[in-house]
């Protein structure tokens, strides 16, 4: 998060062993779960998000799922596109959250 209100800000916290990189500005925020293993579920708006691994590569990124959710009682939907990225080269997925919503990603 931003040191002071409406400034652009980049921070990147080890989340259990993954890299994960928040940018955002115009006070933008972002929440970033861990339930197990390779799954995130990312909750904000005015941000992005990115992680760095190894698995964002061809043939690997095949099993990537990145989906735009919403909780439904006892499970998730999908709740219309996300915007992301994969940039083979640099090994890293990026989401876009420009308005509100969650998504979940699993590798």
């Amino acid at each position: 998060m931003s040191d002071s209100p409406g400034q652009r800000f980049t921070r990147t916290e080890d989340v259990a062993g993954f890299n994960v990189t928040v940018s955002g500005d115009h006070d933008g925020q972002a929440i970033i779960i861990h339930p197990e293993g390779h799954e995130f579920v990312v909750v904000g708006y005015r941000s992005q998000v990115s992680w760095k691994d190894s698995a964002f590569t061809w043939p690997e990124v095949k099993h990537m799922h990145v989906e735009r959710v919403a909780w439904n009682q006892d499970h998730w939907e999908r709740d219309g596109e996300p915007a992301y990225g994969v940039d083979q080269s640099s090994k890293v997925l990026s989401i876009d959250l420009d308005s509100p919503q969650a998504v979940r990603v699993t590798w």
